[in-house]
C-alpha cells in the first residue's frame, strides 16, 4: 500500500517500543494456545489469556467476514490512524506523529467517560504486508512508545486534557487473513494496563463487552469507503 511507504517525517533515531518485553508480549498474543472463552457478540468470538510477562489479561476478537467485505480496504482503514477518531466513537484525538517505511508513531486520546479517568497513549506501530508470501495477509502491531520521545506532543496533550493519564503498557494487533473460499479472518488482539482509577477487573469486563462492537465499526467504515468509491465510479 503506497500510502504506508511515504515518508511523513523522520522517525527519532532512538525510536522504538518503551518496554524490553515487547517481543515476548507480541509472541504471546500471536500464540494460538492458552486462550479461553470470554463471550462475544455481533458475530465476533472473544477469548482471553493471561500474559505472564506483564501480569495482565489479553483479549482477542475473531470473526469471519464475507467475501463482500474488501479486506484490503479494511486494512487501509485500520492503518489510517488519523481516521480512527471518526470511527470508534470513543476517541477525542488520533494523531499521526511520524511515518517511515512500515513504521507509524501516533497518539490517541480517549474521550471522557463517567467514572473513568481520561487516558491517552503513544504507540510504536509496525505494518506487515503479505505475511508468509500470502497476498492480502496483513497485520499491524502496536506497542507503547518510549516515554522519552515526543516530549512536546506529550506536553501539549496534557495541557489540552488536564489530568489525562498516559497508558504505557499497551500492546496489540489488527490482522486480516484471506481464506480459500473468499472470506477473510479478521482478528484483533490487545493487552493494556488501564491505570488510573478504574479497577483492572472492571476494565477487563468492559473490554470483553465493547471489543466486538469496536471491530465491527471498522468493518462498517470499510464498507462505506467502498460504497462511496463505487458510486463515484458510476
Amino acid at each position: 500500500m503506497s500510502l504506508l511507504l511515504l515518508l511523513l517525517t523522520a522517525l527519532p533515531a532512538t525510536a522504538g517500543p518503551a518496554c524490553d518485553h515487547t517481543d515476548t508480549v507480541q509472541s504471546a498474543l500471536m500464540d494460538p494456545g492458552g486462550w479461553s472463552p470470554a463471550g462475544g457478540s455481533e458475530g465476533v468470538t472473544v477469548t482471553r489469556k493471561e500474559i505472564e510477562a506483564i501480569g495482565l489479561t489479553a483479549f482477542k476478537g475473531e470473526t469471519v467476514l464475507p467475501a463482500t467485505v474488501d479486506a484490503e480496504t479494511l486494512f487501509e482503514v485500520i492503518c489510517d490512524v488519523q481516521g480512527h477518531v471518526n470511527i470508534s466513537g470513543s476517541l477525542d484525538e488520533s494523531t499521526l506523529l511520524a511515518k517511515a517505511d512500515s513504521v507509524l508513531h501516533f497518539y490517541q486520546v480517549m474521550a471522557k467517560a463517567p467514572l473513568i479517568d481520561r487516558r491517552y497513549w503513544m504507540v510504536h506501530s509496525v505494518v506487515y504486508e503479505d505475511i508468509g508470501g500470502l497476498t492480502g495477509h496483513h497485520r499491524r502491531t502496536w506497542d507503547g512508545l518510549d516515554a522519552g520521545l515526543y516530549g512536546e506532543a506529550r506536553d501539549a496533550v496534557k495541557q489540552r486534557y488536564d489530568g489525562a493519564f498516559e497508558v504505557i503498557e499497551n500492546h496489540g494487533s489488527w490482522e486480516v487473513q484471506p481464506r480459500a473460499d473468499g472470506t477473510t479472518l479478521f482478528t484483533y488482539r490487545a493487552v493494556t494496563d488501564p491505570g488510573g482509577a478504574i479497577p483492572t477487573g472492571a476494565y477487563d469486563t468492559l473490554t470483553s463487552r465493547k471489543l466486538p462492537n469496536n471491530m465491527m465499526k471498522f468493518v462498517e467504515a470499510a464498507e462505506a469507503v467502498d460504497k462511496a468509491a463505487n458510486q463515484a465510479a458510476q
